[in-house]
């Protein structure tokens, strides 16, 4: 039987996908980090604050009560936030990584174009 589990994972893709998975998860680290030390930097700078995925409103006080500076400070107290700043983040992140991924697709389907293959 392990020999005709390993036939059938070399057969299949299923190796091709497991390295398309971890270079997947590296690059959207490498974009998070992109993202959050550098994109978001100028976009904080125009709400007056550096740390824009400090932003958040809250909607009921913990204990003690806030005012709140930073958004670890209000979950420590038990305050109940709307964390748009690390919403807006996120959402960035993930238009960035489609857009690469759009780039990347249309790279791989001109080669193929020129190549005249039906595979990637």
């Amino acid at each position: 039987m392990p020999g005709e589990f390993k036939q059938s994972i070399m057969r299949s893709n299923a190796v091709d996908l497991a390295v398309t998975i971890v270079i997947g998860i590296a690059f959207g680290t490498i974009v998070t980090s992109l993202v959050s030390g550098i994109i978001m930097l100028p976009v904080g700078l125009l709400w007056k604050d550096v740390g824009f995925a400090d932003h958040f409103i809250v909607l009921q006080e913990g204990e003690p009560a806030g005012p709140y500076a930073p958004l670890d400070e209000a979950k420590a107290a038990g305050a109940v936030t709307i964390n748009y700043g690390v919403f807006i983040t996120t959402v960035i992140i993930f238009i960035i990584i489609a857009f690469a991924i759009f780039l990347l697709a249309q790279c791989l389907d001109r080669v193929r174009r020129q190549t005249g293959s039906r595979r990637w």
